[in-house]
Formats: C-alpha cells, structure tokens, sequence
C-alpha cells in the first residue's frame, strides 16, 4: 500500500513539473517574437528532455499507451495501406497548394533562377547547356528546365506551379519511404515527416525551382524504387539511372554515393550494387558522348570536375552562416525551429537507450553529408541546407524510442504551424490560384520586356548584367557567355573559363565594347563588378537611358526588396 502511495505521489509531481513546463514553453513559443533564441532553446530542450523522462516512466507509458491505442491514431492505422496515402496524398495537395501557392504573385523570389531560365529556354532552341550560355549547374537540371519550360508553354507562372508538382511528388516520397524504412506500419511517422517538409519549404526562400529540389526529387525517387523493388536488379539499374541524374542536376550531389554505399551495405543487397553503378555510368556515358559529339567536352569537363573542385576550396564561416540559418529558421516559425529540437533531442535519447541501428545510421550519415555539402558549397546560402531538411524529415522513424506517445507533441507543433501560419497562407494562395493570368499579366519585368521588344522593328542584341529574367520575356540569348553577374566575381570560374578559351581575359569591357543594342544593369552590379562601368551613356552616345522605376517599385516585382537592384536599361538609338 506505501509502495503504490510512493508511486502515485511520484507520478503526481512528475505531472505537475512537466504541466509547469509545458505551459512555459507553450508561452514562449506564442510569444517567440519577443523572445531571445538562445533562451527558447535552452527551455525547449529542458522541456523534451523532461517530456521523454516522464513517458518513459513504465507506469505512465503503459496508460497513455492505453489512451493510444483508443485514439483516432489507431484506427487510422488499422485502414488499409492504398487508402491512407491516398487519403495522404490529398492532404499533401492541399497542403502544397497553400504554402506554395501564397508567393505566386511575386514575379522573383531568388534571381539565380532567371539564369536557369535562359539556359532552359536556350536548350530549346536546339543547344545544349553551356554551348551558348554558361551557368555553373549539371547539364540535367536544363534539360529538365527545358522540359517543364515547353510544357507551360514559356508561362512562367505555370513553370512555377510545374516546380510545385515536382515538389509534391517529393513529400509523397518521403512518406513512402519513411513507410518502407518502419516495416511497412501503416503509422503517423509518414503523415509526419513528409507535412513538416512542407512547413519547412514554406518559408520566401524555399522555392521549389532550385537545383536541390531537382537532386532530392531524383534521389528520393532512387531510394524508393530500391525499397519497393526490395534491391531487383532492374530495378537498381534504374535506380541507378535516377541517382546519375541527380549527380548531372547539382554536381556535389555526387557526395552522396557514400550514402548509396552504405545502403546496399546495410539490407546486405552488395552483390546488387554493381547493376547501380552501371546506370550512374550509362547516365554519364549518354551525356559525355552528347557533348563530345558536339565538340563541347572542354567546357563539359571544366562544368563539372574543375570548377567545382577550385570552388569548393573557398572559405567561408561554416558555423556562422549555420547559425544563421536556425535563427531565422527561428524567426520564421518557433514551431519548426522545436521540430527540428525535438527530432534531434529524441534521436540522441534513442542512441543512448537502445544504440545504433541501420536505420539511425543510415539518416544520421545523410544528414552528415548533407551538411557536408553545405560546407562544399562554400557560400553559406540557405538552399544548399535543403539537403539535410529533407533527410530530418525521415528522423521522425527514430520517434519509435516508446511507441506511439511522441508523435502527440508533433502533432501538437505541426497543428500550431499551421494555426500561426496556414489562414494567411491559404488567403494568399486562394487569391493567386484564382488570379493566375491576372497575376501573370501584371509582373513588371514581364511589362517591361514588352516595352524594350516595342522599341525595336528587328533583331536587337542584349548584354544583361541583372534582371535576366528579361531575357527570357523576350526569348533572346545574352550577349555574354556567362550570364550570372556574380560568376564573374568568382577567380575560379573565370580563371577556367579563360584558360579553355569561352571568355577573353578582358571580358566584360570587351562586352561592353561590342555596343550592344540594350543594356541591362543595376548599382548593386556595378559596386561589385567594378572593372566594368555599365552606364554607357557615360562614354558612348547614342544611347538612351529609360526610366524604370515604375517597375522597380512594384510590389509583385521580387519578395525581397533590394534597394540597390534599380533596373538601370539602356537602348541604343535606332
């Protein structure tokens, strides 16, 4: 009779100090805009800390297993495989479509786009990528840009919904996979992990036009292909094929074939591997002869080893940038800033209590390199993270750590993501899906490029050092090989490029001095491409300089309001 007062007693003030808890951290996280980082992590983690010491508690994990077990999560459970990520998949549509859907009235989210856009739309005049224009990404993400290009018919706002689709078919992925990776158990985890990739690339800056997404896109689809096909040998040829797509979309993808390695190495599928690299080598095969057959092998090679390899070697402060990203990760929503704690709190919890298993390793090594590749990257740009949020996404499996109790407090931060987040969103994304050829017709780079075509009755030339995407309004080549204007500020980019013979060692003046007939540039440009002076009025005449602050100011223009992107234009005279 002592013994159970004692242990009622226990679980009582066990109860209390994590109601006290729970409601500090509930506090903090509705009030997170006033409140300091380093102090909501240091509580957060308090508090996971505590919430799996109470449910690891036997007596209390056996009633609030009994409160599981009775719950909605258990009967969705019981539904037959099909139905539920049928029924998931609608969910993951709906969801794509409000958290995607609420920027599509911004013309630019990140410029680097447009560059991808011109090597695409070049593609389609017959060329292949760095043949006429040059962008420092694998040939296959042009290729594919090319592809989604001619299905919108060069409607750029039907681009960016193709982009989105893509983007759906990654988060089933993930769910699929995360379903492969637990036995096949029809459980929360899928639900989970592939809604919080959602939330997580929900922020401005996750748009679903990056190289990234392309490589996850073709990753993810490899690794389930090789669990669905339990490791066949045609299907790891095709496997492979994915994978070798990925390495010619985003070349420091190629990192993750330790990934692969491990993988076969881990369901003991070994004696399957070579079928895998056998398609990562006809992938590569197909495209080396491409551009051998077109005389372009020298700019292939330099693309894809040597530039990349000279890049890699740049310095930058890889905890700072880091850091960077988590606070405003942060800032953006403390609910997936605490997913984030809350995964990497209860992965160490299982270690300690049960120690490494092949799944474990298995993310913790992705994520490892997907680390690794931000570090590669050498610029601390947030995209190149989107690697390791989605293999966080699969470390929901290792809430297995006491069965069904933590996905309660997932489900608790998701729910409130969307609460703080989702109606402004869904508002958004309902006035743009039912706006599209509105919204479209109103971009101002889109009116302006039809302003500068007006200005001429033939062909015209351009030499664009920003705003490119005007370029692709009007479906013309830049005057210049590299179309990036910040490549140009890159030693090893240029310095290759120079050695090969693509540019002169004077490039831009020579650009410059062609006179071209339009003149695109800004003042940011200018400060830093300074051996350049882009306001050729200052030197030659014939030139007009037009007014474009109408367009610049726009608010649909870009979501970032650079103040020194002015669109300086320039028009030689007819």
């Amino acid at each position: 009779m002592l013994s159970k007062t004692i242990n009622k007693n226990r679980i009582l003030s066990s109860y209390s100090t994590l109601m006290v808890l729970s409601v500090l951290y509930v506090v903090l996280l509705f009030t997170s805009s006033r409140v300091n980082i380093y102090l909501f992590t240091a509580i957060s983690i308090l508090f996971f800390i505590y919430t799996i010491l109470f449910f690891d508690d036997e007596r209390i994990a056996n009633k609030i297993n009994r409160v599981s077990e009775s719950g909605t999560f258990n009967k969705l459970n019981n539904k037959n495989s099909k139905v539920y990520f049928r029924i998931l998949f609608l969910l993951l549509t709906i969801l794509v479509l409000i958290f995607q859907g609420q920027y599509l009235n911004f013309e630019t989210i990140d410029a680097d786009i447009h560059t991808y856009l011109l090597v695409g739309n070049d593609v389609l005049r017959g060329s292949l990528p760095y043949e006429n224009e040059w962008d420092d990404k694998g040939p296959i993400l042009y290729l594919f840009y090319a592809l989604l290009i001619f299905l919108s018919g060069k409607n750029l706002i039907i681009f960016k919904i193709f982009c989105d689709i893509l983007f759906l078919i990654i988060t089933y992925l993930i769910a699929k996979i995360i379903f492969f990776l637990s036995n096949k158990e029809i459980t929360s985890k899928p639900l989970i992990g592939s809604v919080f990739f959602i939330f997580l690339m929900s922020s401005p800056w996750g748009t679903n036009e990056y190289s990234e997404i392309f490589c996850i896109f073709f990753i993810s689809a490899s690794l389930y292909l090789l669990l669905k096909s339990d490791f066949q040998r045609n299907a790891t040829f095709m496997a492979g094929i994915l994978y070798g797509f990925s390495t010619l979309t985003n070349q420091g993808s190629g990192i993750f074939i330790i990934l692969f390695i491990y993988f076969f190495f881990n369901f003991l599928k070994l004696k399957n591997f070579p079928p895998f690299l056998a398609g990562l080598a006809f992938v590569h095969s197909v495209i080396l002869y491409l551009y051998l057959s077109r005389d372009l092998l020298d700019i292939y090679i330099s693309t894809l080893f040597f530039i990349p390899l000279k890049y890699s070697q740049q310095s930058f402060n890889f905890i700072s940038e880091f850091v960077v990203f988590l606070r405003e990760t942060f800032e953006y929503s403390a609910f997936s800033y605490s997913i984030i704690l809350f995964l990497v709190v209860i992965t160490i919890f299982k270690i300690i209590k049960d120690g490494f298993n092949s799944t474990n390793i298995f993310i913790i090594l992705a994520l490892m390199l997907s680390i690794l590749f931000f570090y590669l990257g050498s610029t601390g740009y947030k995209h190149h993270l989107i690697f390791m949020l989605f293999f966080l996404c699969i470390l929901v499996i290792s809430t297995n750590i006491s069965s069904k109790k933590y996905t309660w407090v997932l489900c608790f931060l998701l729910i409130g993501f969307f609460i703080t987040l989702g109606p402004s969103a869904t508002n958004n994304s309902f006035h743009n899906l039912t706006n599209l050829n509105k919204i479209y017709s109103g971009y101002p780079l889109k009116e302006l490029a039809s302003e500068i075509d007006n200005s001429f009755d033939d062909t015209f030339k351009i030499f664009s050092l920003d705003h490119n995407l005007i370029l692709f309004y009007l479906d013309i080549q830049n005057q210049s090989f590299i179309i990036h204007p910040t490549n140009y500020t890159e030693a090893a980019i240029v310095g290759e490029l120079e050695r090969i013979g693509r540019i002169s060692n004077n490039e831009l003046p020579y650009q410059i001095s062609r006179k071209p007939d339009v003149v695109i540039c800004s003042p940011a440009i200018r400060f830093l491409l300074t051996e350049v002076n882009c306001e050729v009025t200052d030197f030659f005449t014939g030139y007009n300089k037009i007014e474009t602050y109408d367009y610049f100011k726009d608010e649909s223009r870009t979501y970032y309001k650079d103040p020194y992107r002015l669109i300086d234009l320039y028009i030689k005279s007819n």
